[in-house]
Order: C-alpha cells, then structure tokens, then sequence
C-alpha cells in the first residue's frame, strides 16, 4: 500500500468525526462545570440558600446547551478544508440540505427548548420536592443535563450541517456573498450578544451582590466596578474573535463572506486594539462615575451597564474574527 493510502485512510470520516466530537464535548463540558463548581461556590463567598442553587441550573443549563451544540456545528466546518475529515464512499449519498444556510437555524430553536426545557423541568422538581441540596449534587446534575441535551443536539444537527457544508463546497455559486454588514449583525453579533448577555447578567447578579455586601453598602463600589469592565470586555472580544473565525472561514468556502470588502489584520494588531479597548472603556467608565459624583452604582445600573459593555465587545470582537478568518481563508483558497 502506498504511503498516500496509508494516509488517507487515517483521515476520519463523517460519522467518526461525530462520534469523536460527542466524546469530546463529553469531556469539555465535564471540565466546564466542574470549573464553575468553584467560581459559583466559592468566589463570591459561601453558597447556602436554595435561590443559589436554582439559580446555578438556571445559568449553567441554557446557555451550556447552546454553546455546545453551535461550537462544533462552526469548528468542524472550518477543519473540512484543513483535511482534518472527509466524506468516505458510503456517505456521500447521504442527503444533504440547502447550502449556504445560517447555521444558527438548524440548531438555535432546537437547542433554547432543550435547554430551557431542561432548565425548567430541573427547578420545578427541586421546588416541589422541599429538597435542600448542597452544592456537589447540583453540580453533578447540571453535569448531566448539559452533557445530555448536548450529546443529543450534536448527534442530530452536526451530521447535517457537515453533510451540506461539505456538498455545498463547489457546489454553491461561488460568489453571491451576503451584505457583510448584515452577515456581521445577524449572524455573529447578535446570536451571541443575547448569548453572553443571559451568562453575563448571571454572573452579574451573583457577583456585584456580594461585592456590595462586603462593602457594607447598598451599591457596587467603583473599585469593584472598573476591574469587571475591562476583563468583561477583554475576554469577551477575544472569545469572540475565536468564534468568528471559525464560522467565517466555513462560510468563506460557501461564498457567503465579501472578502474584498474585509480588512486584512495581523494578530498583534488584534490583540492590541482588544486590550487598548478595554483601558479605554474602562477609563471612559471611571470618568463617568468621576464626573456624575458617584462612587458606585446600584446592582441594577452596574448590569445594564455591564450589558452595553457585553455588546460592544461582542460587536468587536466579532469584527476582528470576521476580517481575521476571512482574509486568510481567502488567501488560502487562492493558494
């Protein structure tokens, strides 16, 4: 056998990668909560009263169904044209659906009702028992909630939206690209604000709770303020540019994306512009504090401000994906 067929045969085909892709979000997803099992217990003090708990499910349910179930659907288009899987023989007659689709509509409507299906059905039962948890079952019950609606979403909607992707390359009109604001807005920026907007007002509700408390005060002091400001906008913008370039670089392959029109940008350009960002809307932040004669700001207030804050760097961070992926899978495609 030569060496060209020993390696193509290495190659995992469709239903591998599904496979391997439910296994591995099986272990993400247990790395994941077991992580929040300390940020939600532990930082923000000692978690004792049932609120606490359902509002743990409430957070961790939801938006883990979803952000599971879409990761794969965008990475895995992306790893197509790396060579990192392939159609084999007997898949290729598989049916496929329309190519170039939103893949926020194949699993997005699916993915609320598991989720906050899922959601409901868990609260509902711990109320109605009159059960007083303690923080390692909830855990472990959130664990296998996500790892359920998870492993279920992916085993329907991944093999489809590979199927199609990978049909679609060649097959659709090579240059209908959408109106890129458009497809910015619509397909990175807003999924993902209502996403990070619903954990983050979670986080919020949590957090600037406590830091009140601590303070002896009934608002959210301003030194507590201005360090959540720039890492929320920071690690927000830069996981947002990680989920834009891989659904830009998919989207790339189908003809969707106006690559002409997108600005080619050096990643230390990208990170830099990220981090200048955040100092600037962190100072901007204090100036207004500063200049309104405040020291901080009621638990209400600090979240609708951390929610602007959540939109401009999701609409950032989105930019910088689309522009990075998209001038380098064009690049790529032109050899």
């Amino acid at each position: 056998m030569v060496p060209e067929e020993i390696e193509a045969k290495k190659i995992p085909g469709l239903k591998e990668t599904v496979t391997k892709e439910i296994i591995g979000n099986a272990i993400v997803m247990t790395i994941i909560v077991l992580a929040s099992w300390g940020l939600a217990f532990g930082t923000w003090g000692k978690a004792d009263g049932i609120g606490t708990f359902l509002g743990y499910i409430a957070c961790m349910v939801p938006f883990f169904t979803v952000m599971q179930s879409y990761v794969p659907l965008s990475q895995k288009r992306a790893d197509f044209a790396r060579g990192k899987w392939e159609l084999k023989d007997d898949e290729k007659d598989l049916p496929a659906e329309s190519c170039g689709i939103n893949i926020w509509h194949w699993m997005l409507p699916r993915a609320l009702v598991y989720g906050f299906g899922t959601m409901i059905l868990l609260v509902t039962a711990i109320k109605l028992s009159g059960w007083q948890p303690t923080p390692l079952p909830i855990v472990l019950i959130v664990l296998a909630a996500n790892i359920t609606t998870t492993t279920l979403l992916i085993k329907r909607y991944l093999p489809m939206v590979l199927l199609s992707h990978a049909k679609g390359i060649g097959a659709c009109p090579v240059a209908c690209p959408r109106p890129l604001t458009g497809y910015w807005v619509v397909e990175h920026a807003v999924p993902f604000i209502l996403l990070q907007g619903y954990i983050n007002a979670c986080v919020a509700n949590r957090a600037y709770h406590f830091e009140a408390a601590k303070a002896g005060l009934e608002y959210v002091p301003t030194h507590a303020l201005l360090p959540d400001v720039f890492i929320t906008f920071v690690l927000l913008a830069l996981l947002q540019w990680m989920f834009s370039n891989a659904l830009t670089r998919g989207d790339v392959r189908l003809g969707k994306v106006p690559v002409d029109r997108l600005k080619n940008i050096s990643g230390w350009a990208a990170s830099g512009t990220i981090f200048l960002g955040g100092i600037m809307i962190s100072g901007v932040y204090w100036l207004i504090l500063t200049l309104g004669g405040v020291h901080g700001l009621s638990i209400g207030m600090a979240t609708l401000f951390k929610m602007a804050i959540v939109v401009l760097s999701i609409v950032f961070g989105a930019w910088i994906g689309i522009c990075w992926g998209g001038t380098r899978e064009a690049a790529e495609m032109r050899g």
